[in-house]
């Protein structure tokens, strides 16, 4: 009778452990039949060796599919180190043992009775699963809600006018001489070179294409420096610095306010001072007629008529005009006061033209053929303005960019969640939904039954990740001057997506229970 009994209790366990998710039972059924301690602790550790295995490969499998759309996505070349190998050995050797640990002294030291009578109850493997979805959803939902104000973010950088023209403005490397050349240079090198620059100059001219073009070392976004600039009060104020010719002003459309900006000089060291509005209000003047600004330290250094050195801009300073405030630079670092050195236009630099509409291709192919007929190279370097000023925003581009595909991973670690919990939490609820169906449970009370549990898990979660995900805006973004806010739309619409997804992972499974047949089910559980 006891052998019967064994075999026909064999024969159970075999059909049963096909059926059963919850690994308790089996290693419980086992001790039954004179499982010892090692023969358990290696099947622990070969099961999760395995899993971690598969794991990794897929893991690797989708890094080299991804590879180059990501390094696309991310603006960089991604490449592999020594830390790859390291970390994925470690994640071989190190978290099979770790996960076998834990599952091994409980199922070792757990009185084989408890193991069989659990068959029956998983309310307990259900919570622990619910407990790990409940943060999955937190995580994909505070992934989300960033993912989205960045990209809000970013759009509302890329889509700001800075405050100067943009469109059409090139900066473009004419001048191949050589920026060394020694004063002992002949006079017929000299002439040489003046008469190149010349044929440049009477050639950018004669393009119908141009609209302008100035020869400078500055540009909107770079050349300045910070200055210490006093009024006439010795209040002192540092200010972003630049030393630009009159064209600046009229290639960048920047609007003047009071006053004009001077287009006549007496020599090269003849200089005006030009200030921005947010100088004037920091300087503390109202009026041009009172605005007098000198610097701390020299501004230029020049050569009298007595052969002395003398030092420009120590002493006060007619403001001869105010121009419009506009953005030197990342948007979210502000306005800036600004103080503009003006003076004769420079040689030897960069030139910055200004292009006709539609006619970008033409005047590169006639740079280009400029570049051949003056020093026969094809050695021509240009950049656009717009370019250089979304390379400002690389970071932010590449921000948004993570937190982008950090979320995606995130929604599809938490569906997979969410369909491995639902598949067990309903199988084992086959037995209830077929009892209550005979007692007269309808679709749409069975769909609510069904539901209830994944909404509060989702609903509680939304709830945390809101303050979370905030709070961690603000930290990124308590320096900028200039950003959006967080308004309720972002966490509306990620709240939309997280339902709409649980939704559709849930519903065939949902559907797929409500239609079993009770008698079936009575029958076989």
């Amino acid at each position: 009778t006891e052998s019967r009994y064994k075999n026909k209790l064999t024969a159970e366990s075999c059909f049963h452990l096909h059926k059963i998710l919850d690994s308790v039972k089996e290693y419980g059924v086992k001790k039954v039949f004179g499982l010892q301690r090692l023969p358990l602790f290696l099947q622990i550790w070969i099961e999760n060796l395995l899993l971690a295995f598969a794991a990794l490969l897929t893991a690797w499998l989708l890094i080299e599919a991804t590879q180059v759309p990501v390094s696309r996505l991310m603006n960089e070349q991604i490449s592999y180190s020594a830390f790859d190998w390291q970390l994925s050995l470690g994640f071989i050797i190190l978290l099979p043992l770790v996960t076998s640990i834990y599952p091994y002294i409980r199922y070792n030291y757990l009185p084989p009775i408890v193991s069989i009578r659990s068959i029956t109850s998983n309310r307990h493997a259900i919570t622990v699963r619910m407990t790990f979805l409940f943060f999955q959803y937190i995580i994909t939902i505070l992934l989300l809600i960033l993912s989205f104000y960045f990209g809000k973010q970013l759009h509302f950088l890329l889509n700001t006018s800075p405050g100067y023209r943009t469109e059409r403005i090139l900066r473009a490397e004419l001048l191949h001489e050589n920026k060394n050349y020694l004063r002992s240079d002949t006079e017929e090198k000299r002439n040489e070179r003046f008469a190149r620059q010349d044929r440049i100059k009477q050639l950018l001219n004669e393009c119908p294409h141009i609209e302008m073009w100035m020869n400078s070392h500055y540009s909107i976004l770079r050349g300045g420096s910070i200055c210490m600039l006093l009024n006439d009060q010795d209040t002192r104020q540092p200010m972003l610095t630049l030393f630009p010719s009159p064209q600046f002003f009229q290639l960048y459309d920047l609007k003047v306010l009071e006053g004009e900006i001077p287009q006549k000089f007496e020599g090269w060291s003849d200089y005006k001072m030009v200030l921005n509005k947010a100088a004037m209000k920091a300087m503390g003047y109202t009026r041009l007629e009172d605005a007098f600004v000198r610097s701390e330290s020299p501004l230029w250094i020049s050569v009298s008529e007595k052969g002395e050195m003398e030092e420009g801009g120590t002493k006060l300073m007619p403001v001869v005009a105010v121009i419009d405030d506009y953005y030197p630079s990342h948007l979210t670092e502000g306005i800036k006061p600004m103080a503009f050195v003006v003076g004769p236009s420079s040689g030897n630099s960069d030139f910055l033209i200004a292009v006709s509409p539609d006619k970008e291709k033409e005047v590169i192919e006639y740079l280009k053929k400029t570049e051949k007929e003056i020093y026969n190279t094809e050695d021509f370097t240009y950049t656009w303005l717009t370019d250089e000023v979304h390379k400002l925003y690389a970071q932010d581009r590449q921000t948004a960019n993570i937190y982008f595909v950090f979320a995606l991973i995130a929604i599809i670690i938490s569906c997979l969640g969410l369909f491995g919990l639902s598949l067990f939490d309903i199988r084992q609820r086959y037995r209830e939904i077929a009892i209550r169906k005979v007692n007269g449970a309808g679709m749409k009370d069975l769909y609510l039954l069904l539901f209830r549990k994944y909404i509060k898990v989702i609903g509680c979660a939304f709830v945390l990740a809101i303050p979370l995900a905030y709070y961690l805006i603000y930290m990124y973004t308590r320096d900028f001057v200039l950003k959006i806010p967080v308004d309720i739309g972002i966490y509306l619409a990620v709240l939309a997506i997280i339902s709409f997804i649980s939704s559709s992972t849930l519903i065939w499974q949902i559907h797929k229970a409500a239609q079993i047949d009770p008698a079936k089910i009575i029958r076989s559980e």
